[in-house]
This record gives structure tokens, sequence and C-alpha cells, in this order.
């Protein structure tokens, strides 16, 4: 019966032995190897660890928090600027305009605020 090329995942056949190998096998043998964990390390390393990990979630939050204000600033901005041109020309497009701006800000302020 012929066995399908693809069917229990890829396999490679090694022509040495004819033994043949999963991909993970056949590329990198230390992926089968299981991780260490936090309780398995020396305590040295894993409070460096937590340190460096405490690091970058400080540095995320930074990066997210200013894109959200960014972005929320400028929602405002455009809101209070349709508002304007609605209040100086009387146009009926600028009230609009400023009502679709103002709940569009409404609506990503509140998506940012939570």
């Amino acid at each position: 019966m012929a066995r399908s090329r693809f069917g229990s995942g890829v396999h490679a056949l090694c022509p040495a032995t004819t033994k043949e190998f999963t991909m993970s096998e056949a590329t990198m043998p230390e992926a089968n190897a299981p991780e260490p964990t936090l309780n398995e390390m020396p305590e040295a390393d894993a409070a460096k660890l937590r340190e460096l990990g405490a690091k970058l979630d400080q540095a995320n939050i930074k990066r997210i928090g200013s894109y959200h204000f960014a972005m929320v600033m400028g929602a405002l901005t455009l809101w209070g600027a349709a508002e304007a041109w609605a209040q100086v020309t009387g146009w009926t497009i600028a009230q609009a305009a400023a009502v679709a701006n103002a709940v569009i800000a409404v609506t990503h302020a509140d998506v940012h605020s939570t």
C-alpha cells in the first residue's frame, strides 16, 4: 500500500540508515528537548529573566500608551476643527462633518479608555 508523502506530517528519509525522521528531528534535535522553566533555573538567572521581562513590559506599555494618546488627541482635534468650521460657516456639510467626527472621537476615546 502506497503511503502519502505528506500524510502524517513532513518526513525526511535518511539514506544511510533508511530510518524515517520527522522534519524537526532531522533539522533541530534540540527542539524535542524540554525547555527549562523559571523553577528549574538558578535563582540569579531567573531574577535576571524576570527583571528583563518587567523592563520589556514597561517599554511596551509606554509605546502602546503613546500610540493610543496620539490617536485620541487626533480624533478630538479633528472633531474640534470640524465643529469650528460648522460654527463659522453654518454649512450643512460642515455640521455633518462635525457630528461624524464627534461620533468617531467618542467611539475611539471610549475604546481606548478601557
